[in-house]
């Protein structure tokens, strides 16, 4: 029996749908009611796995893009270039709005988030109060350079130091800054 399975996101892996696994770990999931963890600090605790169950990546309108920044998406497009994650690089600049089980490891300086499926597969969030490097030093990266503090009981991630192509955001220039909020409602 001679099966083709198409090329794409998951490399021809059945089995593979991040929404289909999504939807799986959920339901296997008990006790997911009640309030949630804290600190010692006092701090919500996001410790744990994690999963995006919102509506599918890709069903956002497209973000509009200035004529330079559209001229060299389309050039992307014609090489067959845009979809980093065909090549196993990440497919967002913001982990969480991906459909993959991530992990959360929160200590006292920073945050760590582990994603599957991307490469490189984490992110650090520095919770010391240290500011953004100096643009001059910063190596632009697929994830930027991320600082979160808090402001009651959510966690609020900034974002900067992509570099120009950052999926999920276009072509952009280096003025990229993005803003991050997580509320954890219940346990």
């Amino acid at each position: 029996l001679d099966l083709l399975v198409p090329w794409g996101m998951n490399l021809g892996t059945v089995g593979d749908d991040p929404l289909i696994q999504s939807a799986d770990m959920r339901a296997k999931t008990r006790n997911v009611d009640g309030p949630f963890k804290r600190l010692p600090d006092g701090k919500p605790d996001l410790s744990g796995v994690w999963l995006n169950i919102g509506d599918a990546v890709g069903t956002r309108a497209p973000i509009a893009l200035k004529p330079w920044a559209q001229a060299i998406a389309d050039e992307l497009t014609k090489i067959k270039q845009d979809n980093p994650g065909a090549y196993c690089l990440p497919q967002v600049a913001v982990p969480t709005l991906m459909h993959y089980p991530q992990r959360f490891v929160q200590g006292p300086d920073r945050i760590i988030q582990i994603m599957e499926d991307m490469d490189p597969s984490y992110r650090q969030i520095f919770m010391d109060g240290q500011p953004h490097p100096d643009p001059d030093l910063w190596n632009p990266s697929w994830y930027g350079h991320s600082i979160g503090h808090w402001e009651g009981d959510t966690l609020v991630v900034e974002t900067t130091g992509f570099n120009e192509i950052t999926p999920g955001f276009g072509v952009h220039s280096e003025a990229l800054h993005i803003i991050e909020r997580y509320t954890r409602i219940s346990h």
